[in-house]
């Protein structure tokens, strides 16, 4: 047998049970809090409005995930959860962008795994940047939005499968990558760098625009690709 083989024995429930506690635990104080109650007398008589989103975010560097024209018109962040279905409809709105304008749009992908309605989310996200280690971070990405919404359970039950689909070389150390939780410090970077850049009712997708001098525009969550093309064109 081989070392890939050995390697995929291990039973699916253990695997990704340790994936999911080491992501719960490290990702539970982080996301978006239950409001307090309070009584009649502390209420406001005007509700305050929701923070804006700053669009602050740490600079685009060659650690980023880039898809598109290194010297683009225009860069498109998204801030995405890989089990999030509006994320689904913009992944797949920007294949269709960059396809059409390979030199004029620049896609940076950064995680922003929402546990309370995705439980899988940031152990697909840490498989996604295993799928990086060796140069499959797209393929893998558009394998996974290729599937129904939500179904991170499924690729992580069977990710020898969905690993080839993507053309991973080495899924034995895929698997080890993943098992180890390797890049949860990473993707906890990018979330709390999309939290910082959101708004306070923060969710995904969480997009924007940014031109090439440096003017940064809030996009919406899951465009449709007509919809998207039509608000780029003018831009390019």
């Amino acid at each position: 047998m081989s070392d890939t083989k050995q390697t995929m024995s291990i039973p699916g429930a253990i695997v990704i049970a340790g994936i999911l506690i080491a992501g719960a635990v490290y990702f539970s104080q982080v996301g978006p809090k239950e409001a307090p109650v309070l009584s009649n007398d502390a209420l406001p008589s005007i509700a305050p409005s929701p923070r804006p989103a700053s669009l602050d975010i740490r600079p685009i560097t060659t650690s980023d995930h880039i898809r598109g024209g290194k010297n683009a018109k225009i860069t498109i962040l998204e801030y995405s959860d890989l089990e999030c279905p509006f994320c689904r409809i913009f992944h797949n709105s920007m294949e269709q962008i960059v396809k059409e304008y390979p030199n004029d749009v620049r896609w940076v992908f950064r995680h922003a795994p929402i546990l309370q309605l995705h439980p899988n989310a940031n152990a697909m996200a840490n498989v996604a940047e295993c799928a990086a280690q060796q140069g499959k971070f797209w393929e893998f990405t558009d394998v996974v939005f290729a599937e129904p919404p939500t179904s991170g359970g499924k690729v992580l039950a069977d990710l020898e499968k969905y690993a080839i689909l993507a053309g991973i070389p080495d899924v034995a150390g895929l698997q080890k990558c993943v098992v180890a939780n390797t890049f949860t410090e990473k993707v906890q970077a990018d979330y709390e760098d999309g939290i910082k850049a959101g708004p306070e009712l923060f969710g995904t997708p969480f997009n924007m625009i940014i031109t090439q001098d440096g003017t940064k525009t809030q996009l919406g969550g899951g465009i449709p690709y007509a919809q998207l093309k039509a608000i780029i064109e003018p831009l390019l």
